[in-house]
């Protein structure tokens, strides 16, 4: 980017927030934010502020905290952080105050490679800003911080110091992470499968915490294809229900809302197998062919105490009393994310988050050893 030129660059996401962040880079940074930046105590500009000294004031019209950071002082130009209400509304009219006195908008991923991140850390942090929940935001955080750089450059090491056999080993645990990997910021898929009013409906509202989907005692209410958005225990969830289940309707609508339903049931890191408490497990030779599916038996309140719910498969649940909720969400988790992944603190390791970045690995894992070589340095050298 033409360093002559000012940027200001939106460091949050691009959701609402409590607090948003804005970073003003570039020759004219601190004389931009001068020239905008109202301080509450008029006694000194920002301009005359020392580095680290934070100013509270009012920017385009709203209340912010700005301040020169301290940080850049040993840089070529001074930067400015301005800390604002989290509206996406309130950073826009900063951007676009600032755009009035010669400020260019920059993205996330050009002020990264203007500040000398190189390409591997820009995609980690392209992803932690679309995840939404906080341990996928960790994990994707630590190969922003270099965890993925670590164990590529590992497989280099071995390949180039003739230790094929390791590298192998290496690059087999790199790449089996990418089949849950993928989904920390875009969300593991769940679909819900079972016949008609088995509680698909109510179980993902409990589980969803209010009323998103429709329930009813009619068969087949449920026709399209409902996501509902969730974190659970502190992962991304998208909790599909689907139309329920049944060999034969007259219905066209819901021949096809079930047509669709098993689209989704293919389509899933998971699928939840729901059969009524008093009811045999439901079966359905349509989905033998899928993953194992997570066996759950709803309406739990109605055989509470049973020797039939001693005895029987499955996860025993209830939406209407919130029975054995906690141990089907911990049994989700279980299943999606691997053991060793989930730890609460300290380093995991390497992790194939990119689908793009997956492929090519996987690639050239097929070709010889120069090969490999060859796109492992490319991937750690590009800027």
């Amino acid at each position: 980017m033409p360093e002559q030129k000012t940027y200001v660059t939106r460091l949050t996401a691009d959701a609402p927030g409590a607090i948003a962040v804005v970073r003003l880079w570039g020759p004219g940074a601190v004389a931009a934010a001068d020239r905008i930046f109202e301080p509450k105590l008029a006694t000194r500009s920002l301009a005359q502020t020392p580095p680290g000294r934070p100013r509270l004031g009012r920017f385009a019209g709203d209340e912010v905290v700005a301040l020169i950071l301290p940080e850049s002082a040993g840089l070529k130009n001074l930067e400015v952080e301005i800390q604002c209400h989290g509206s996406p509304l309130v950073v826009q009219a900063i951007i676009s105050k600032l755009a009035e006195v010669g400020v260019e908008e920059a993205l996330p991923a050009q002020f990264q490679q203007a500040h000398g991140v190189k390409w591997l850390e820009r995609v980690a942090m392209e992803h932690v800003g679309r995840a939404n929940a906080p341990k996928a935001v960790l994990l994707l955080w630590q190969q922003h911080e270099g965890a993925l750089r670590q164990g590529l450059q590992a497989v280099l090491n071995a390949l180039e110091n003739k230790r094929p056999d390791e590298a192998n080993s290496l690059l087999a645990r790199l790449s089996a992470t990418a089949s849950w990997a993928t989904r920390l910021a875009s969300g593991f898929r769940v679909a819900l499968a079972g016949p008609p009013n088995v509680g698909k409906s109510s179980l993902a509202n409990a589980l969803a915490g209010f009323e998103r989907v429709v329930v009813s005692p009619e068969p087949g209410t449920t026709r399209d294809v409902v996501d509902v958005r969730l974190t659970i225990g502190g992962w991304p969830i998208i909790l599909t229900d689907t139309a329920g289940l049944r060999h034969e309707t007259a219905d066209p609508l819901e021949r096809a809302g079930i047509a669709l339903a098993k689209h989704e049931h293919a389509r899933a890191d998971l699928v939840l197998k729901l059969s009524e408490a008093t009811a045999a497990v439901y079966s359905d030779d349509e989905m033998a062919g899928l993953q194992e599916p997570l066996v759950v038996r709803t309406k739990a309140d109605l055989v509470v105490g049973s020797s039939e719910m001693e005895a029987g498969e499955g996860l025993w649940v209830s939406a209407k009393s919130g029975q054995g909720l906690d141990e089907l969400m911990t049994a989700m988790v279980s299943r999606l994310i691997p053991v060793e992944f989930r730890q609460e603190s300290g380093p995991v390791g390497a992790i194939l988050f990119d689908k793009e970045l997956s492929n090519e690995i996987q690639r050239v894992w097929m070709s010889d050893l120069e090969e490999v070589k060859k796109c492992l340095r490319e991937l750690l050298d590009r800027e």
